[in-house]
């Protein structure tokens, strides 16, 4: 729950949102990799002049633009002024690259069920209890604020003291506080993160930690992507490339926009019931009846279905259905050969130790959590205890085939 009083207004911003991997690179190497263009020799690739930050180089050439962006405004703005030497600016760019390869062996490690089924969507479900049970003292005469509530059942030193009525003074109190939390979260990862010369640099852990706290999680995380609007951006924009994987290319549907533009501008202006019938959303019988005698001269004919058009939707779902339950078949006929989970997600630790099995995916938080969301205890009690005796029936009983490493939870 935020306890800041009004969110930051949208900024407009003065860039495409559709630049190619082309201007990418080219921004890059003017602002990473400008002093490499001085020297004799063939021009090689950014990958080559730049270290490595992961193990994808499409991940790689954003994240180089991300970097570049911010130590152009940041760090090269001031420093360039001082040395023309690009030493200390290279040395940033490496412990950059260290971390992020540190960080990215490291979430190999993690077990990604347990993180994105259960321990995620448990936070969730705390963060939705409490916002309801909030909301209801409000009928109270007596109750406190919402904020005071929803912080009292989970408190965080970052949002402390809760702000009432727009104090100035607690508003500066809690972003103080938020920026120490922000500090001290940074520093502990960069004492797993950066190898030990570096850590014992004071001035070079001083800027990587200010640099990651402020410009990144700061401005980035809670001043940006935290916010509705980006949020919006974000979902639309990965709906519209989703939807342009599925179509023929940019040039097709450019070329169809354009048609559609001419054939618009020069046919004269059509009916309601003409716009419906040109996208198929009426029959040919509704169409004429339409122009004839007006939208209310419908027969019963054109209102109710044929008898050709269920058939086929009959076989489309029945289609459907063959199709997911030959998967779910083949599936659980396959996991057999898959590798355990508990194994996969610790094949890094030693194997002396005793492992712990992991919990079931079907026992895990995210079902909890969307059981809630929906309020399904409340409004079909039935339903949930009928999910929830099939959930323990599965779990421990039928030969355990939803247990740890069962056929379910393969």
């Amino acid at each position: 729950m935020d306890t800041r009083v009004s969110a930051a207004p949208r900024p407009v911003s003065p860039f495409p949102t559709n630049i190619d991997d082309k201007a990418t690179a080219s921004y890059v190497r003017r602002t990473l990799c400008a002093h490499h263009a001085i020297s004799a020799g063939p021009p090689r690739s950014i990958h080559e002049l730049l270290p490595p930050l992961s193990s994808s180089n499409a991940v790689d050439l954003q994240l180089y633009a991300i970097i570049g962006v911010i130590l152009k405004e940041f760090v090269q703005a001031w420093y360039g002024k001082i040395t023309p030497d690009h030493a200390f600016v290279d040395e940033i760019i490496q412990i950059i690259a260290h971390c992020t390869r540190a960080l990215e062996e490291r979430l190999r490690d993690v077990d990604l069920e347990a993180l994105l089924l259960d321990e995620i969507p448990a936070v969730i479900d705390g963060h939705i209890s409490a916002f309801r049970i909030a909301h209801q003292s409000e009928s109270q005469p007596l109750a406190p604020a919402t904020r005071m509530v929803y912080h009292t059942m989970h408190p965080h030193p970052a949002l402390e003291p809760v702000p009432e009525h727009s104090d100035n003074e607690e508003l500066s109190e809690q972003k103080k506080n938020e920026q120490a939390w922000r500090h001290m979260l940074v520093q502990s990862v960069l004492a797993v993160l950066l190898p030990t010369e570096d850590l014992q640099n004071d001035c070079l852990r001083s800027l990587v930690e200010e640099i990651v706290a402020e410009m990144i999680v700061g401005n980035v995380l809670s001043n940006r992507l935290c916010e509705p609007w980006a949020l919006w951006e974000l979902i639309t924009n990965a709906i519209h490339a989703v939807q342009e994987r599925g179509n023929d290319g940019p040039l097709r549907q450019s070329h169809d926009k354009s048609k559609d533009e001419a054939q618009k501008s020069n046919s004269p202006a059509k009916s309601p019931a003409s716009r419906l019938a040109q996208y198929g959303l009426l029959n040919h019988s509704s169409n004429s009846s339409t122009e004839d005698g007006g939208p209310d001269a419908l027969p019963n004919t054109a209102r109710t279905p044929s008898m050709t058009k269920m058939v086929w939707i009959a076989l489309n779902y029945g289609i459907v259905l063959f199709t997911a339950g030959r998967a779910v078949l083949l599936l659980m006929l396959s996991s057999s050969k898959l590798p355990l989970r508990a194994q996969t997600a610790s094949a890094t630790i030693d194997t002396e130790q005793p492992q712990s099995e992991g919990r079931p995916i079907i026992s895990m938080g995210a079902w909890r959590t969307a059981a809630n969301l929906m309020e399904l205890q409340k409004r079909m009690p039935w339903v949930s205890g009928l999910l929830s005796l099939a959930q323990l029936t599965a779990v421990s009983r039928l030969g355990q085939m939803g247990g740890t490493n069962g056929i379910l939870d393969s």
